[in-house]
Order: C-alpha cells, then sequence, then structure tokens
C-alpha cells in the first residue's frame, strides 16, 4: 500500500511543479497589468488584458483538474487495497 501511494506521489509531483509554474506566471502577468493600470486605461487596453489573464487561468485549470483526477484515484486505489 506505501509503495502505491509513493508512485502516485511521484507523478503528483510532478503535476505539482507544472501548477506552480503557471500558477506564478498567472500571479506575475496580474501583477503587471495592476501595476501598469495606466497604461492599460490609457491604451485601451482592458480588453486584451482580461483575455490573456482569462486564458492563462484556464491554461492552468487544465493540468489543477488533471492533478485532481489523479489525487482521487490515488486515495480510492489505497482504500480499495485496505
Amino acid at each position: 500500500m506505501v509503495w502505491i501511494i509513493i508512485q502516485f506521489d511521484k507523478k503528483l509531483v510532478l503535476q505539482y511543479e507544472k501548477v506552480i509554474e503557471k500558477d506564478h506566471k498567472v500571479a506575475g502577468l496580474l501583477q503587471d497589468y495592476i501595476s501598469n493600470i495606466r497604461t492599460v486605461i490609457t491604451l485601451h487596453l482592458e480588453d486584451f488584458a482580461k483575455t490573456e489573464l482569462v486564458r492563462k487561468i484556464m491554461d492552468m485549470f487544465g493540468d489543477s483538474r488533471k492533478n485532481f483526477i489523479s489525487i482521487e484515484i490515488k486515495w480510492f486505489t489505497v482504500s480499495m487495497c485496505v
């Protein structure tokens, strides 16, 4: 049973790294837009900024969803072994 958890965790660590990396990119993008809000408003880039931010968040959501599914499969497998 411990072996099963370790095998799942190896895969999950890689997925966590992807999610964290994309989360940092989203946070950085949001910080850039907030710190440059005058420029964004002056150049009428609100729609572009919103679209870009939503695209990055949705990209991150796909990896998060895979992660959630892997966690559920992990604990289902472990509970079936017990």
